[in-house]
């Protein structure tokens, strides 16, 4: 009796760490994929801070002779 009763928890435990090791992946998988969409949103934003005096000096010239 005691050995089914073990069988049975460790099937369950095995069962339960499965499960986690799964939820574990997911997260972070979702991590990962939200780590590099920040990444390419910084790298845009970065662009812009370079661009935007250019652009606003070029601007400036036009409405200023």
């Amino acid at each position: 009796m005691e050995r089914s009763f073990v069988h049975i928890w460790r099937e369950q435990l095995i069962t339960t760490l499965k499960e986690q090791v799964s939820d574990l992946s997911l997260y972070l998988e979702e991590e990962r994929l939200n780590h590099k969409d920040t990444k390419r949103k910084v790298i845009i934003i970065f662009k812009m801070t370079e661009i935007m005096p250019l652009l606003c000096s070029q601007a400036l010239t036009k409405l200023v002779p």
